[in-house]
């Protein structure tokens, strides 16, 4: 429903130039929306629009940005204002970037499990076929080894679970501050200009603006030029502002269930190391067994290195895990204090 008042007086390019907020790209469900709060930037004149018409793009709104200032400008350049914004928002992606690698390293795990249960079952076969009581130590070493597998899998499949867990929270953080962004941006291109009492109109007050934190949120809302306006423009303002909050408080909370993924991957790691030397100290036995074979010793050498070429695989992959564990651990710990890593920086 699009209500306008007596517009008579206004040109093609006062009419068009009206700052579009988008509120909610994508709900939680992956379908688009395109409701919308629109504060019109003329004085008597109000138009009210409940529900677009046909779609509209936050691209279109930077468009109409560009045609010129709707207001007074800021003293301080908005594209400064939301640096620390912008590079929260890259850190996030990075995030996202660090789970989706922790879960492709999580599910190659599987494959190892699957080897080590393979020369398992080989070496069990082999021992069975020496005689004279020869094979018994080394057949009770395989037959040890061969539970190896068995432990490893449920480590495996709930370190699986936990860093799929782990992508889609990081995923919707993605999707949250993605919207976030765009609704600050909006509000600040909006603002008035109130006079030297503004914050925003203070280079060094300014400076120190994140809009990363909900204390940056309540500044904003407190400044004398919030307060500005037509009324509907106010109201307006306060609405987004109120859903900058509630997107920034979601956010926290996501990335505070993020932090626990991580721990719970790093002490699942820990097992799997476990396994691991396990399986090393037993092809270490079963090579010293083999020496003191002449029939079939040469095989258990064989299978002595080939348990210890997949041991080592182990133990690169859930090294790399717990590399990209610390760093997606540091990164979290950062962002939900509000600041933001300026080396993590490779995804836009």
């Amino acid at each position: 429903m699009c209500v306008i008042g007596d517009d008579s007086g206004l040109d093609e390019t006062a009419k068009i130039r009206i700052s579009f907020l988008e509120l909610e790209p994508v709900d939680t469900d992956g379908a688009p929306t395109r409701s919308a709060i629109i504060a019109p930037r003329f004085c008597a004149r109000t138009l009210r629009l409940t529900r677009l018409a046909r779609p509209f793009s936050f691209v279109d709104f930077h468009r109409y940005m560009k045609a010129g200032p709707i207001s007074p400008t800021h003293q301080y350049p908005l594209d400064t204002m939301l640096d620390a914004l912008s590079l929260f928002k890259r850190n996030i992606n990075q995030l996202f970037g660090i789970s989706v690698d922790i879960m492709n390293t999580g599910r190659s795990l599987q494959l190892l499990s699957s080897s080590m249960q393979i020369l398992a079952i080989n070496g069990v076969a082999q021992a069975a076929k020496i005689g004279g009581g020869k094979g018994r130590p080394i057949l009770a070493l395989v037959e040890i080894l061969n539970q190896t597998p068995r432990e490893i899998k449920p480590e495996v499949e709930a370190i699986e679970q936990v860093c799929a867990e782990l992508a889609r929270l990081t995923a919707h953080s993605s999707n949250i501050v993605w919207r976030y962004y765009q609704l600050i941006a909006g509000v600040l291109a909006a603002m008035p200009q109130g006079g030297q009492s503004s914050c925003l109109a203070d280079r060094h007050q300014s400076s120190h603006l994140r809009f990363t934190t909900l204390e940056d949120i309540t500044l904003l809302m407190s400044d004398p030029t919030f307060q500005l306006g037509e009324p509907l423009e106010r109201d307006n303002r306060r609405s987004i502002a109120a859903i900058c909050q509630a997107n920034l408080t979601e956010l926290h909370a996501r990335l505070s269930e993020t932090l626990r993924c991580l721990n719970d991957t790093g002490r699942a790691l820990h097992g799997l190391k476990m396994i691991g030397l396990t399986a090393r100290y037993m092809a270490f036995c079963i090579a010293s067994e083999a020496a003191a074979l002449d029939e079939g010793g040469m095989n258990f050498k064989t299978l002595a290195t080939e348990i210890g070429h997949v041991v080592d695989e182990l133990d690169a992959r859930t090294r790399a895990m717990k590399n990209s564990i610390d760093d997606g651990q540091s990164l979290v710990e950062l962002l939900l204090k509000g600041n933001s890593d300026a080396k993590q920086n490779t995804l836009q």
